[in-house]
């Protein structure tokens, strides 16, 4: 099922739905997933988008931890925001609330990831950016007690400089919580260029 309506007024929404016997990891069940989202240009220099995604699926990463099967209900609430004050300039928050249950359908954990953005258009054909992602941890599904555990630190320098050929250079500083607080984890640095041979 798939539905995606478009209004006038710049909002609109779409809704996913799918159902059905999945077969995963030597295991058999029955899939379900739900999606909606919801989206706006609610302004010239504001953009919106919001929604959530419910599945009952098998989950490979608790399965691993836990070493047995972990299928289960997962639902994630997300939004994505970018407001530009002036017109080089771009704030951008995008958010994250994971949240997932046992086999037994108790609440397990509850993992905020929020990732603050600034771009900004240095010439017509030249864009930086920066950004931080920040996830969060907390203790007993309890969200009052979330605490950071990793934050991710990213800068991009993009520039155009034929067309469709590009230039990127990218830094990214990692740091991670171990126990000790946040110290760092790994730290890189790459150069890409993609360059368009006309034939």
């Amino acid at each position: 099922l798939f539905i995606e309506p478009r209004f006038r007024n710049l909002w609109g929404f779409n809704i996913y739905s799918n159902v059905g016997p999945m077969y995963e990891a030597d295991t058999n069940y029955l899939y379900r997933d739900v999606e909606v989202s919801v989206w706006s240009g609610m302004r010239q220099n504001m953009n919106l988008n919001f929604g959530f995604n419910y599945a009952h699926r098998y989950n490979y990463y608790r399965s691993e931890i836990n070493d047995q099967a972990w299928i289960a209900s997962q639902l994630s609430i997300w939004h994505w925001m970018s407001f530009a004050p002036i017109s080089p300039l771009s704030l951008i928050t995008d958010g994250d609330i994971v949240l997932e249950w046992s086999p037994t359908g108790n609440l397990h954990a509850i993992t905020p990831i929020w990732t603050p953005r600034i771009e900004y258009k240095l010439r017509r054909n030249i864009d930086l950016s920066l950004y931080s992602e920040l996830v969060f941890q907390t203790e007993e599904a309890k969200l009052s007690t979330a605490k950071v555990i990793s934050n991710r630190i990213g800068f991009l320098f993009a520039w155009n400089f034929l067309p469709k050929s590009w230039i990127y250079v990218a830094f990214n500083d990692l740091r991670q919580d171990e126990g000790a607080g946040l110290e760092l984890a790994g730290r890189i640095a790459a150069v890409k260029i993609k360059y368009l041979i006309y034939f």
